[in-house]
Order: C-alpha cells, then structure tokens, then sequence
C-alpha cells in the first residue's frame, strides 16, 4: 500500500483523503488508489469511478 500511497501524493502533488474511505478495508483503499493512478484522476474528482467495490 505504501508504494501506492507515495504514487499518489507525488503525482496529485497531495495526500490521499481517508477520511472519505473510513468504511472501507484496506485492500478496497488500496484499489482506489491504484484505479485513481492509473487513470490519473483524483479521489472524488467529477467522473472518478473509484468504488473499491468488488464482484
């Protein structure tokens, strides 16, 4: 999770906002960051599809 934690805050120049995963386990945060990297789209930014929901 570290590794993705670090990717965030350099590429959106910020720290990752968990206050709004509270809820989540840490494997659903840590796929949030990684879909957010990706598709370099900030946490909560209008379009982000960062769930952390699985099927």
């Amino acid at each position: 999770m570290y590794k993705w934690l670090k990717r965030y805050a350099e590429q959106f120049s910020e720290d990752f906002p968990f206050k709004s995963v509270m809820d989540k386990t840490e494997y659903e945060i840590c796929r949030i960051i990684q879909e957010c990297c990706e598709r370099n789209t900030k946490y909560g930014a209008s379009g982000t599809g960062s769930t952390g929901t699985t099927t």
